[in-house]
């Protein structure tokens, strides 16, 4: 690296379901080891939540932020995670911007604040409805206007920004595309393949805006479980990462053939594969309408199995961008698995050079590694 370069930092942590007792967060040590990585490696551009913050699906909206005790086992609050952060910076200019991109399991958040602006703002004004077309499928909030930002001290709240349905990295050789990912797992969509729907529609913004409610409504389905506990255990078993789940999908798929899609994700912790890279290409192309020039680089979760791959692995006669290779990266997830206690990563930019993205974790002994 060139002494004279600037250079400029992102963290990337995803699928951190603050509400949950599953989550390594809820070991001090994992978040002593990650606040002293942030603090070490400071200032940062920003630190970016690419979806599933909280977890609104198998926990309340309180739990997630204040934490419980209620359980026997102490859960961490997204509240006192900031706290633990900032206290461990010092200083809260340390980090430009904290941006927040809401997944399928914190939807609520984007759908909250979407319907303020297409809905409610518009009628308190004295405004037809449909004034600004549904479904708002794309847009930003900073500071106050996201509600979110009173979670963190007001020091700090200007420089909050939730944004949906991915946030952008440009730099002097292209973009990174950062989202959850949510939108490539057909289980979300009413098991239709987007490849398939998007290929063989007449008309593709409709085909889009058809996909997009389909998602929507699969999380207001998931999110009115959260209302009693009750249902939230139940979910829970059937959703969870707990092991009694596999034995439930093992059950069904005896009985009927595919059935165990009802009760997982088609992409949970699968490393990336042909056929994620080709959701990756639609999505980009349809969703956010990048016809000529894709990003150089793209990064998601969701699926909380941490890796890297090309869209160069597509087969030639599925490629949309023939003579474009995307380096395609998997945040990870604050699940432990065998190996991790919690994986996510880094963006490096300096001028003149490209991108540097590390895959980081946390080991079983408490130390960030490079993955």
């Amino acid at each position: 690296m060139n002494g004279n370069s600037k250079s400029e930092r992102y963290l990337v942590l995803s699928d951190m379901h603050f509400g949950t007792e599953e989550v390594s967060l809820n070991d001090p040590g994992v978040v002593d080891e990650l606040c002293r990585y942030i603090s070490v490696n400071k200032p940062w551009k920003a630190i970016i939540f690419s979806g599933d913050l909280l977890d609104l699906n198998l926990a309340t909206l309180t739990t997630a932020l204040e934490g419980s005790n209620s359980t026997g086992k102490r859960l961490l609050g997204f509240r006192e995670f900031i706290k633990h952060v900032l206290d461990r910076l010092g200083d809260s200019v340390s980090v430009e911007n904290w941006i927040y991109i809401p997944g399928n399991h914190d939807y609520w958040v984007w759908n909250t604040l979407s319907t303020q602006v297409a809905c409610l703002s518009v009628l308190s004004s004295g405004s037809c409805m449909g004034t600004i077309p549904p479904p708002l499928m794309q847009y930003k909030w900073q500071g106050n206007t996201a509600f979110i930002s009173g979670v963190f001290p007001s020091s700090v709240r200007d420089s909050v920004i939730v944004e949906y349905p991915d946030h952008v990295i440009t730099y002097n050789g292209g973009n990174i595309i950062i989202t959850h990912g949510h939108y490539f797992d057909w289980s979300q969509t009413e098991f239709e393949d987007i490849c398939k729907s998007l290929k063989d529609c007449k008309d593709q913004k409709d085909a889009v805006r058809r996909i997009f409610i389909q998602t929507a409504q699969y999380q207001a389905v998931a999110n009115a479980v959260s209302f009693t506990s009750r249902t939230r255990r139940f979910i829970d078993l059937l959703f969870g990462p707990g092991n009694f789940k596999d034995k439930i999908i093992k059950f069904f798929k005896n009985l009927f053939n595919n059935a165990s899609a009802v009760f997982n994700s088609s992409m949970r912790n699968k490393t990336i594969d042909t056929k994620q890279l080709m959701f990756i290409e639609y999505y980009l192309k349809y969703f956010r309408n990048y016809e000529a020039e894709p990003p150089t680089y793209f990064i998601f979760g969701h699926t909380h199995k941490q890796g890297s791959a090309s869209t160069k692995d597509i087969p030639a006669v599925e490629k949309i961008y023939k003579g474009k290779d995307i380096r395609v990266f998997n945040v990870g997830s604050f699940l432990a698995d065998e190996k991790y206690l919690a994986s996510f990563l880094t963006v490096e930019i300096t001028s003149g050079e490209e991108p540097k993205i590390s895959l980081l974790n946390i080991s079983k002994d408490y130390k960030v590694m490079q993955t």
